[in-house]
């Protein structure tokens, strides 16, 4: 009988509360990407708010009991001592709450241009959507939507449905281009690097997570595993910025 039960454990589903800048096309890759692994993605706790600042991200998310990811564009937190205050603020919060954090620096479509080329020179924001808008205009305009195409036309890069467009072995591409950035910086500080994003940590921490799920486990022997993965994610975080 306790053998019946335990089986009954080991298919429980997990659900992922995230909170993400980007509430449109960013946030739909992000939970497609959830998805394809096996869980389900919630972003109930924040997603009719417009919240772009880490602290208020990690507080969003933490109101959740369940696994909790944030994912933040570096930009423009940075430019004053303010700023530099909430993300430690942040940083510190989410350590705390055993709340993960994927930073992109400089924004989350750097991840999406990874696909198309090798990024390993500094790059900002603008000039990553106006990659961006080149690439899928060259490349992909045989499967993007005539809304996408005429947004793209007019500079326009939010609500481009990215999980339909990038296929996966842009993604393997993506990944190897990705985790090249981030190899030889260690420590690893992504709010001081640039181009880095976490995406491909991401990833991997679906992979590791999955794996973890398939266990014949306890739901209490699961949760501890699933901690210590989190927890695994702390130095990818980041450092305080002084």
């Amino acid at each position: 009988m306790a053998r019946n039960k335990k089986n009954k454990q080991t298919k429980q589903i997990l659900n992922i509360s995230i909170a993400c800048e980007d509430t449109k096309g960013g946030l739909n890759y992000t939970k497609n990407l959830i998805r394809e692994y096996g869980f389900y993605p919630n972003d109930s706790c924040y997603k009719k708010k417009n919240i772009t600042d880490l602290k208020n991200l990690v507080e969003t998310v933490n109101k959740s009991k369940e696994i909790k990811i944030v994912f933040v564009d570096v930009d423009d937190k940075l430019n004053s001592s303010k700023n530099k205050e909430n993300v430690n603020t942040g940083i510190q919060n989410a350590k705390n709450n055993n709340i993960c954090i994927i930073v992109s620096n400089e924004c989350l479509e750097l991840w999406f241009l990874l696909h198309f080329k090798n990024q390993t020179a500094y790059i900002n924001r603008e000039d990553i959507f106006k990659s961006l808008i080149k690439e899928l205009l060259e490349k992909k305009k045989h499967v993007l939507t005539k809304d996408e195409i005429k947004n793209l036309n007019q500079g326009k890069i939010k609500n481009i449905d990215w999980y339909r467009i990038l296929d996966e072995n842009e993604r393997k591409i993506a990944i190897k281009r990705c985790k090249n950035n981030i190899k030889n910086k260690k420590p690893l500080n992504p709010w001081e690097e640039n181009p880095i994003t976490l995406m491909c940590c991401f990833i991997e921490f679906l992979e590791e997570l999955k794996n973890i799920t398939n266990l014949n486990l306890t739901n209490n022997e699961k949760k501890e595993k699933i901690n210590n993965l989190i927890k695994k994610c702390y130095p990818m975080i980041g450092m305080e910025i002084v």
